[in-house]
Parts: C-alpha cells; structure tokens; sequence
C-alpha cells in the first residue's frame, strides 16, 4: 500500500475493554482531535479475523443487505442524517463513505477534511489482533504513525469482555471453553500485539499505557496522553465519567483460576518488562493460582477433625 497524504496519524489498538471508549469520549471534544467514529475496523476486514469484519465486502451494496450488518447500517444511516441536520459537512463527508466501495483509497479518505486538525484518530481494539503482514500495511501507509496500546490485566480484560457479551449476545460465559475462542485468546496476547507493531514501530511512537492509570489518576494520563499526540490538553465532560461498563456479575472462581494459570507466563513477562502494574498483575495471578490449589488439596485431602 503506498504511503496516502490523508488518513489518521495515531491509531488506539485497544485492548478490548481497557478504556477505549472513555478515550473516544473525551479526544472526540478535543478541538484539534478529528476522531468521527470509533471502530472503523478498515485493517482487520479480512474474513478470517475473529472481529467485526463489516467491510470484508467491498460493495456497499453487500454490506447493506447483511442481516449481521444492521446494527451497524443503522448507526451510521444515523450518523449520516445527524450531520445533515447539523449541518456538519466534514462528518456527512465521512460517514458517506461508508456507502461507497472500499479499497486503499477508500480510507484515507475518510479524513480528508477542510480544516486542518492537528492530528485524526482510529481508535479500533480489534487492531490489537492483527497479523504482521497488515501492521505492516498500517506502517507503508503512515510510516510516522503513532500507536497508543492501553493494557488491563488480561485476567480481567477477559472477563470483562465475556460480562459485556452476556448483555450484547447473550452468550455463556460460564464455560472455560468460551474463553478458548480464538478472539477472547488473540485480544488477550498482549506479547503478540507488541511484538508485531515494535517490529515496525520505533519506541518513540508508541504509547503503553493501563486501565488502572486511567482509573486511578485519570487527568494525569488523559495530559499524558496528549504531550504524546502533541496537543495541548482540553478535557471534555467525560474526564472521569465511567462508558461502557460491563453488566455486573460475580467472577467464576473455576474460570479465574483457569485464566491466571494462562495468563502467568505473559504477565511475568510484562512485569518484567514494564514493572509498576504488571508486576502487581503478575502478583495476583500467583496468589490466584496458590490459592486455587490449596482449595484443591482440601477437596482431595479434607481435613480430619482432631477431635475424634
């Protein structure tokens, strides 16, 4: 793919349920930020993705008529008719690509706009998930572009996301083997997503950073996130507001256990990497895993009541 002069210049790979739409939120205020949409899901279109992959059909036509596709047809036949209304011309200009056929020009163009902005965004998780072959697509594209990965404990991250599933899908999350599912364990491979884009990234474009740090000091990663886009700070209404949040429900101690012995290797090799979080992340995890065996043993071996 040739390097285009339109297109976004970062991108947020995710992770899935790490804060991805409070950060929609608040850059979409931002009056230097062009960010229109979130999810636009241009680079994980192939059909062997477990993601979304509503542009796998270049035709407009064909995604118009995919029952699977409605939900989102909706969204943006809304978004089309709310820009009219508004009169934004930059977002009608947009959202009426997506009622075009899609090929390598088809996204750039997306953000061509009038007025110069600073800087235009993709925020899409599923970009987390790519295979090397379309980070390098992402790379030959804007060689300068800038990645922001936020990580959460993928213990949690992949709970969460099976708690938000219930809601959305209706699925049962009360099964191990719904947590083997290539998506829950490609979005949870923090090793694999930063291995693909340091590959063709250089360190100074990259920005890790962690649920947590979002939670817990909310302005200061919000101020941290802006020096690295290079704008200056502008919070929004949504600072510290809670979006997205998945639907209560009590953590299956079975499932925990099994995600901490998953996960062990990868978080020790994040805290060793990054420390701070991950380190606590790596922490819990163990204690997680000794006490699930301890819980075994007492199941195997109870204990005999010294009294008799």
């Amino acid at each position: 793919m040739a390097q285009l002069m339109n297109g976004p210049n970062f991108l947020c790979i995710g992770a899935h349920k790490a804060g991805t739409t409070w950060l929609q939120k608040v850059l979409e205020t931002h009056p230097d930020v062009f960010l229109p949409m979130k999810e636009i899901h241009f680079f994980d279109r192939d059909p062997s993705y477990p993601s979304s992959n509503y542009l796998a059909a270049p035709s407009p036509f064909t995604r118009l008529m995919k029952k699977k596709n409605r939900t989102r047809n909706i969204k943006i036949a809304r978004a089309l008719a709310k820009s009219i209304l508004t009169v934004n011309t930059e977002r009608f200009r947009f959202f009426s690509n997506f009622f075009l056929t899609v090929n390598d020009q088809w996204y750039p163009n997306l953000f061509a706009t009038k007025r110069k902005y600073k800087v235009k965004g993709d925020i899409t998780p599923a970009y987390s998930i790519l295979r090397e072959e379309d980070v390098q697509k992402i790379r030959d594209m804007n060689p300068g572009m800038k990645i922001i990965f936020i990580m959460r404990n993928p213990i949690y991250r992949d709970w969460s996301a099976a708690r938000y599933n219930i809601t959305e899908h209706g699925h049962n999350v009360n099964s191990i083997k719904y947590f083997d599912r290539d998506e829950m364990i490609l979005r949870g491979d923090y090793l694999r997503t930063i291995e693909h884009y340091s590959k063709f990234f250089p360190t100074d474009q990259i920005l890790y950073c962690f649920f947590e740090e979002l939670v817990e000091t909310p302005h200061e990663f919000y101020n941290r996130l802006c020096r690295f886009l290079g704008i200056a700070p502008c919070a929004g209404t949504f600072i510290t507001k809670q979006i997205n949040k998945s639907p209560i429900q009590l953590f299956n101690p079975t499932i925990r256990l099994y995600l901490a012995s998953r996960h062990l290797a990868q978080l020790k090799n994040l805290a060793d990497r990054f420390g701070g979080y991950c380190e606590g992340w790596y922490q819990e995890a163990k204690k997680i895993i000794e006490q699930g065996v301890v819980e075994r043993q007492n199941i195997l071996f109870p204990k005999v009541d010294q009294n008799q």
